[in-house]
């Protein structure tokens, strides 16, 4: 069960038996490669490799289910279907290389395994995540008791960092059972697919525990062969009864130890049943002791005396077996292991009951326990804003001088909490008053207890939302109107170390009118830390401003989606009352050219009653709330102009509609023209005072252009923040209205670090282009382009050492998509391929060492595209690096090392990068038939030491996407700029667009070449 199998490949489609696909829309053809890496690994018959890489049990029979679509992610309702029709297919091994996150040992997929392995006699082999090296990272469902749950060891037995290791979550108990290879695999790869590390056209390398599992699962297939009649559970004992431990490894990160399969094919001694104690809760007082039985086989036909022993770190007569056992031929006992909590220490402990019969046969099984420390109870009463219950609140507990921690959430007033004895900080918010569209509340509020102390005995405290304070961005002398439209709260715990132990925040885009804010409190005592609070938050000119202008003179307060429809406009509309919208309501209405006010309970998922509206006539939509409650407004497919007001306006416009005749004003733009932007880091706790004056003076000034491909596409937008706080930043980004222009000013605080994103479009591809983190003083005034032309691979520099060779291995990184602005860059949205040239020859990286000691020309060849088809330029740029390189000799690249750490020699390579600078319009056209300039820019990796200066250059145009080119004259500008100035076409003599080829060297002969397809669009 993974992202399915090519179908096609030699290695498995002689040996699939069934397929289903439990993806909608999607056929059982893998296009992601993991699943058909997954079956070669079982039971591949390495036919395209004359058996080299046949997999472990290459004679099995395979039943394929597409659970995970071609990106390799899945619900779990497609999961639990295809552990369903496994069972019912009458599968004896399910391998399942998946898994996500868990805090309990039991959810609905964990229960449906054990639910069918109980019923069935089917064995699920589960990985055990990538989480690790982190305890307690074993990920659903393979914390199922009946899962035969892997983790990953390299070729040496050597548990691979990344493995999930246990114990379980919840419980303690051990997970994973058993590890197998994981590191390197080499098996087939899926026809069209790149994952991993390619061996040529048919297999690829991976590593995770996703390669473990189907190494567990053909070894299980073995079994099952050799014994049909045994169950999987009888399969899962003696696989991991006869495992090899691995020395270096717990029982709780390892299990049992690594798979040997001939060890468990025909043992002489099974063993099943568990001796493993998990997690043994803390009380004051004497412990009872614990015992567990397990049972043992003796499948000679002579009978045999078996002696248990036990091995580990438990103290000495913490845990002990019972004597030695006669069996006969045939026959079965059982064996008693005892725990004396008494004896054990706090913590975990982990070893091995072995049991070795008179002839020598031996089976072990892994114990574990995890006693708790002392413990102590916190209880934790919550107030609102208004003094009543919450609605809700989050925690998150974590131990100051413990690693103990908790998260979780509460519907009542009261928290109770037992944890192990020690200091503790908590944090969180608090809930006010929920709406009743199941979104939206009347006040969030963070909160924080920095320092709890239960080192001797229990705590009782009160989160107080009463003392609760909105935060404000507050520009005193802007007299222009301002609206909240996204925040950032958050609260960091931090140790005397400097170290950060624990962060909570709050981050929204804002359709309503709910409070956000938090309840004060005072820092850490001295010596103690440092609790840092940090509030981002945007404002902008409101997209639609309203005022009544009949009966009375009045402004309302217009609440507007982030999905709204904006327009340039001011109109006046009378108002009509349209109830709740229904078809009774709207018969015989006369909506043409005026506003119909719309009574709702619920601003969610009312989509069709506001479209019902719009479709009877009306010209723009007011939505009067009709219970006295702060709602949301996210709505879509509405195309007039709409937005909201409280209940207290919605109340006031329905008496004066009804009443006599209402006239209400609406001016709208489509994009803001200015907006304020800022953040306060403070380390002293959270301050009772959150309203921050501020004046214009203190902001930089940035003038943003926003381009756009010909039309105003709807993008967004985003600005990260970064203080002094050692908490990085969370955004939400916010609808952006492109073809448009902004003032953006950004506050000017001493250690405050912005960096701008801006997405092509709100499609399912879209280009994020970021610029490199900056800082601003008061009074700067600087201009960003966003998405103007050209597109091609950014200059901005991605490492302090992006084109470097060392003696140890090479980085040639040139940042993805940019545009005209050098400090710009893609960070999602472009995808680009490489070939590879050394003296003319093409070169199958990374199966042949590209670079050799000796001087050689080198080409690299990047091809980039994009998905988006909101952006019709740039769709494709490719670009030729021509070099000459030799091994280094010398550390000319000082910041080399803290890319390539191991390296003795570095130097930069002498790569040229070209960069253009022109004049369009907003939506990124020239005028046909009328002059450009064109500006290129050459230049050289950051650290290169040799002569930066160019020798030359050439530059073309197409007007056909490259079918036929026009060389222009090019004028040098400097020693490393070139102008070329030339007529475009006619629209007639044209596509519409002009693509450009741009060529450029130096004396030593390193030279570049990109080619961009539709660079600019003619007009």
């Amino acid at each position: 069960l993974d992202t399915g199998v090519d179908l096609n490949h030699a290695d498995v489609k002689d040996r699939v038996t069934a397929t289903r696909s439990f993806v909608p829309g999607a056929t059982v053809q893998d296009g992601n490669g993991h699943g058909t890496h997954v079956a070669s690994t079982i039971g591949g018959s390495g036919a395209d490799s004359g058996g080299k890489y046949k997999g472990v049990a290459p004679g099995a029979d395979l039943l394929v289910g597409k659970v995970l679509n071609d990106s390799g992610s899945g619900n779990s309702s497609w999961i639990i279907e295809g552990m369903e029709w496994a069972a019912a297919q009458g599968a004896d091994v399910v391998s399942m290389s998946l898994g996500g996150s868990t805090k309990t040992p039991s959810d609905p997929m964990t229960q449906v395994v054990d639910r069918l392995s109980a019923t069935t006699g089917t064995l699920f082999v589960i990985s055990a995540g990538n989480a690790g090296p982190g305890a307690t990272t074993i990920s659903s469902p393979g914390t199922a008791d009946s899962a035969l749950t892997v983790g990953a060891v390299d070729k040496s037995d050597v548990l691979a960092g990344f493995s999930s290791r246990g114990p379980r979550v919840g419980d303690s108990a051990i997970k994973p059972e058993i590890t197998a290879p994981g590191v390197g695999i080499v098996a087939a790869r899926a026809a069209g697919t790149s994952l991993g590390t390619p061996v040529g056209a048919n297999y690829t390398t991976l590593s995770g525990t996703s390669m473990a599992a189907p190494h567990v699962a053909g070894a299980a297939a073995l079994l099952a062969q050799r014994h049909p009649d045994w169950s999987g559970q009888r399969i899962k004992a003696a696989l991991t009864t006869h495992a090899k431990p691995g020395s270096a490894s717990s029982v709780y990160q390892q299990g049992n130890g690594r798979v040997d399969v001939p060890a468990a094919l025909d043992p002489a001694l099974e063993l099943s049943g568990t001796a493993d104690f998990g997690q043994v809760a803390w009380h004051p007082g004497t412990y009872d002791k614990v015992t567990r039985t397990v049972t043992f086989t003796n499948t000679t036909d002579s009978a045999t005396t078996v002696t248990p022993a036990i091995g580990g770190n438990f103290p000495e007569g913490a845990v002990t077996a019972s004597e030695p056992v006669e069996v006969a031929a045939g026959a079965s006992a059982e064996i008693t292991v005892t725990l004396d909590p008494n004896l054990a220490a706090t913590g975990q402990a982990g070893g091995t009951l072995t049991l070795t019969s008179s002839s020598g046969a031996t089976a072990h099984t892994a114990i574990g326990l995890d006693k708790q420390r002392e413990q102590h109870k916190l209880t934790v009463h919550f107030k609102d804003r208004k003094g009543q219950q919450p609605s809700r609140f989050f925690y998150t507990l974590q131990g100051l001088s413990t690693n103990d921690w908790r998260i979780g959430a509460g519907f009542t007033g009261t928290l109770e909490l037992s944890v192990p004895s020690g200091r503790y900080s908590m944090m969180g918010s608090v809930d006010t008053q929920a709406s009743r569209d199941g979104f939206t509340n009347y006040a969030l509020d963070l909160y924080a207890v920095p320092t709890i102390d239960l080192s001797s005995h229990d705590a009782e405290l009160t989160v107080d939302g009463t003392k609760a304070t909105d935060f404000k961005l507050d520009v005193r002398d802007e007299e222009r109107p301002l609206e909240t439209i996204d925040y950032t709260y958050t609260v960091q715990r931090v140790g005397e170390d400097k170290r950060l132990l624990q962060g909570y925040g709050l981050a929204y885009v804002v359709f309503s009118e709910q409070h956000a804010g938090a309840i004060p409190v005072e820092a850490p005592k001295k010596g103690d830390g440092e609790l840092w609070a940090t509030f981002y938050q945007s404002r902008r000119e409101p997209l639609i401003q309203a005022s009544v202008t009949r009966p009375d003179s009045y402004a309302l307060k217009a609440i507007t989606p982030d999905q709204l429809s904006a327009f340039d406009g001011h109109s006046r509309y009378d108002i009509v009352d349209v109830g709740a919208g229904t078809e009774e309501n709207l018969a015989g209405l006369d909506l043409k050219g005026k506003a119909a006010l719309l009574h709702l309970d619920n601003f969610l998922n009312n989509d069709e009653v506001i479209q019902r509206v719009e479709a009877a006539g009306a010209a723009a939509i007011v939505l009067a709330p009709t219970v006295d409650e702060t709602l949301s407004l996210y709505v879509f497919g509405v195309n007039v102009p709409f937005f909201a007001v409280p209940y207290d306006q919605g109340r006031r416009l329905t008496s004066d509609v009804a009443a006599g005749r209402t006239t209400i004003d609406v001016r709208s733009i489509k994009e803001s023209r200015y907006q304020y932007t800022g953040q306060y880091d403070w380390n002293t706790g959270i301050p009772a005072n959150l309203s921050t004056p501020s004046k214009k003076d203190d902001y930089a000034k940035v003038r943003s252009s926003f381009h756009s491909d010909g039309a105003g596409q709807m993008g967004a937008y985003l600005v990260d923040a970064w203080g002094p706080a050692p908490w990085g930043s969370m955004r939400f980004a916010r609808r952006l209205q492109q073809g448009t222009e902004r003032d953006d000013f950004m506050l000017a605080r001493p250690g405050i670090t912005y960096q701008a994103q801006v997405r092509s479009s709100r499609s399912s591809n879209p280009i994020y282009m970021v610029e490199m983190p900056r800082s601003y003083q008061a009074g700067d005034s600087v201009a960003a382009h966003w998405f103007a032309p050209v597109q091609h691979p950014s200059v901005a520099p991605l490492s302090a050492c992006s084109f470097c060779r060392s003696d140890v291995g090479a980085t040639f990184d040139p940042g993805f998509g940019g545009d005209s602005d050098p400090t710009h860059s893609t960070s999602f949205g472009v995808k680009r391929t490489w070939a590879y040239y050394r003296n003319g020859e093409r070169i199958d990286v990374p199966n042949a060492k590209l670079f050799v000691p000796e001087k050689a020309d080198y080409t690299l060849v990047s091809t980039d595209t994009h998905a988006d088809n909101a952006v019709k330029l740039g769709g494709k740029v490719v670009t030729e690096y021509g070099f000459t390189s030799a091994a280094p000799t010398s550390t000319a690249t000082p910041d080399c090392k803290s890319v390539i750490t191991q390296a003795t020699f570095c130097e930069a390579l002498p790569v040229i990068q070209p960069h253009y600078r022109m004049k369009t319009s907003l939506l990124n056209e020239v005028a046909a038939g009328s002059r450009s300039t064109v500006t290129l820019d050459a230049s050289r990796a950051k650290g290169f030491t040799g002569d930066s200066r160019m020798a030359g250059a050439k530059f073309s145009v197409s007007y056909d996407d490259g079918a036929t080119w026009k060389s222009v004259d090019v004028d040098r500008a400097d020693d490393n700029s070139f102008k070329t100035r030339f007529t475009n076409a006619d629209l007639s003599d044209s596509n519409g667009y002009v693509s450009i080829k741009a060529e450029v060297w130096d004396k030593a002969g390193n030279r570049t070449v990109q080619t961009v397809t539709r660079a600019y669009a003619l007009k």
